[in-house]
């Protein structure tokens, strides 16, 4: 309420993006796309500072600078007048940069904080820790007939920056980390495999699909974690494995007044990291077993329509 006495507090992710793409059709069933990206990130994790009393201390911590690269082709095929497949692979690179202090810590038992031992500082734009990943992808799309089609997919996604968020504390608030010498970036499989059908001359639209995803290098935190303002968060960090599956269902109406549609997920998203719930499976704070959407809308005339929603988790 005054200068004398208060707490300021700014966190900023800063992009600079170069992404060209370009697509090529061989021929009328081949259509090829190909392209790249560079993004430079800015990560300021904390402009912080306080005063009591009229004294003000400058808590900030240093910014941070990372530099993530990737190319990648696909291919939309047809191979059949039924079949259809896309496929492709991504290839992307990763580097932690400097201008930086970076800390080595120790290894105490699953769960403990690890204190750091040693630091060794890095000059701006000097790569200090390098990542890369292949990430393939699939999918295939089989028209049975008009009415009914099979589609399935498979995919590896590489994930670079972390979300560090606790909300836990009285003044929740979330910051973004990048992967870093001492944390691994998120790694995901994913499969999916689905049945649609269409009836009343597509006035009505179904389908059921199931999916699987398989993670590393899932983050979570020991307790008591020290998330904000933290030199040494990184130290305050876990590292785990994680999995995603379930079953949706999907019913759409597309005519007539009153259209709509309703959607029901049955799921389970769990992580396991040593050192938290015995090692044990145990569910993410975006875990919800049961999700139920329903959505309407009522054209009353051609100048009024009303619409209505309900969401059950």
């Amino acid at each position: 309420e005054n200068d004398d006495d208060n707490f300021r507090w700014n966190s900023n992710v800063s992009n600079f993006i170069f992404k060209p793409s370009f697509t090529y059709f061989l021929n009328k069933s081949n259509e090829l796309s190909f392209g790249g990206s560079m993004i430079y990130y800015q990560f300021e994790p904390a402009n912080a500072s306080g005063a009591s009393d009229g004294t003000v201390i400058d808590i900030s911590l240093d910014d941070k600078y990372s530099l993530e690269s990737a190319v990648y082709f696909s291919n939309k095929q047809n191979l059949t007048n039924s079949l259809s497949l896309e496929y492709g692979v991504r290839y992307s690179t990763f580097q932690q940069l400097g201008d930086a202090t970076v800390y080595e810590y120790s290894n105490p038992e699953a769960g403990e904080r690890r204190i750091p031992i040693s630091s060794k500082d890095y000059g701006r734009n000097e790569v200090i820790q390098s990542y890369s990943n292949w990430e393939p992808r699939l999918a295939f799309n089989y028209q049975i007939n008009t009415k009914n089609s099979i589609k399935g997919s498979y995919n590896r996604m590489a994930q670079y920056i972390h979300l560090i968020s606790n909300t836990t504390a009285s003044n929740p608030l979330d910051v973004w980390t990048a992967s870093s010498q001492n944390i691994a970036p998120q790694i995901g499989d994913q499969i999916a495999l689905g049945y649609f059908k269409n009836f009343a001359d597509d006035a009505y639209e179904t389908s059921v699909e199931v999916y699987s995803r398989f993670t590393k290098n899932q983050i979570d935190y020991i307790d008591g974690a020290d998330l904000l303002i933290n030199e040494h968060l990184e130290g305050d960090l876990l590292s785990g494995i994680g999995r995603a599956y379930g079953l949706e269902l999907f019913l759409k109406k597309n005519t007539g007044k009153f259209n709509g549609w309703i959607s029901y997920t049955l799921g389970r998203t769990e992580l396991k990291v040593d050192g938290i719930n015995d090692n044990e499976w145990y569910p993410t704070k975006y875990d919800q077993t049961h999700n139920l959407k329903l959505v309407g809308f009522y054209q009353l005339n051609t100048r009024v329509s009303f619409s209505a929603n309900f969401s059950y988790v």
